[in-house]
This record gives C-alpha cells, sequence and structure tokens, in this order.
C-alpha cells in the first residue's frame, strides 16, 4: 500500500490559510518521494509565526494554493490513504480547497505505534523531528516538523 503522510501548517485559523505543506510517500516502511512548499496565504498576517516559524517575508513571493495544486496533485497521484497526526485539520485544509484530491478512495489515518517504522525512516531520510507525545499507547499521535521547529 501506498501512503502519504500530509502535515499543513497555517497562517491563521482560516482553512485557506494554508502556508506550508509536507508531504512523504511511502511504500511499506520506504520512503519513495518527499514534497515540501511554502504556500502564500491569501492574507499577509501570520497569526502562527511564533509557532511553526513561517513569516509573511517568506511567504510573500511564493505562488498560492491554487496556482501550486498542479505540483501537489501530481505529487498525490498513486496515494492509498493519507496518514496525518490531525487527520481532521489536514483534511479539511486540503478538501476545504475547490480543486481537491478526490477523495472516495484515500482514507486519512492517525498516526499509530504501527507506523514507528515509517516515521523513524521519514525522520532520517526527510529531516523531519518525530514528537512523541506523553501518552505511548498503539493510538499515540505524533506530530512533524521541519527539522529546528517544535
Amino acid at each position: 500500500m501506498i501512503y502519504t503522510a500530509i502535515d499543513f501548517e497555517t497562517a491563521d485559523n482560516g482553512k485557506d490559510s494554508a502556508c506550508a505543506v509536507g508531504l512523504v510517500k511511502m511504500q511499506d516502511t520506504c520512503i519513495i518521494d518527499s514534497f515540501y512548499r511554502l504556500i502564500r496565504p491569501p492574507r499577509s498576517w501570520i497569526k502562527y509565526a511564533y509557532f511553526h516559524g513561517i513569516t509573511w517575508d517568506m511567504l510573500k513571493n511564493q505562488p498560492n494554493f491554487a496556482e501550486q495544486w498542479h505540483d501537489i496533485e501530481a505529487f498525490l497521484k498513486g496515494t492509498e490513504a493519507f496518514i496525518a497526526h490531525n487527520a481532521q485539520f489536514d483534511k479539511g485544509v486540503l478538501y476545504g480547497k475547490r480543486l481537491c484530491y478526490p477523495s472516495p478512495g484515500n482514507s486519512f489515518l492517525l498516526y499509530a505505534q504501527r507506523f514507528q517504522k515509517i516515521f523513524a525512516a521519514a525522520e532520517k531520510q526527510f529531516g523531519l523531528r518525530l514528537q512523541r507525545l506523553a501518552n505511548k499507547s498503539a493510538a499515540s499521535p505524533c506530530t512533524f516538523r521541519r527539522r529546528g521547529m517544535r
């Protein structure tokens, strides 16, 4: 099965305010491709810059979501399921766009312990830092951020 781990960063509370997307495509425990883009949001106020470290200066000359959709869509081809630490949120950002990736064959999964090897491989190859939360149960969520971010 081919999984794509997806993580959006947003500028503010709006689902239309994506300012970055990170995608890692995996088959079993092997990373087969990765994709990262900064995205110019529709507003210049970056409410969550304190959290993700992305500023308007980094975004103002970037293409917006619609202008980058072709590249995102091409990367997602072949994806059978998405993995996300906050599936409701990331799904809302992705599908909140009227250009959305078709959903019928694609399910969103929460990070789970069974994906631990995949995340270890992603951490090593893609420079992701996986943050294990206190609860180490099988359904324990993790987050990934760009290296150097919290």
